[in-house]
């Protein structure tokens, strides 16, 4: 999130810090309703860059 927020300001747009708090780090396609959790750390800590933003329409 640092650095979409870094990309973000860079760019131009408006960055209200006042907004920080809302902001979580939480996804939920990794929720499951019933109690299990299930995380690909392989995965997750084999990925070294990060993905390009998508653009604002």
């Amino acid at each position: 999130m640092q650095e979409v927020i870094k990309q973000l300001q860079l760019s131009g747009s408006v960055v209200n810090e006042v907004d920080f708090v809302h902001l979580s780090p939480a996804r939920f396609e990794h929720i499951n309703p019933y109690g299990r959790y299930e995380f690909d750390v392989a995965k997750t800590f084999s990925q070294q860059d990060l993905r390009p933003l998508r653009q604002c329409r």
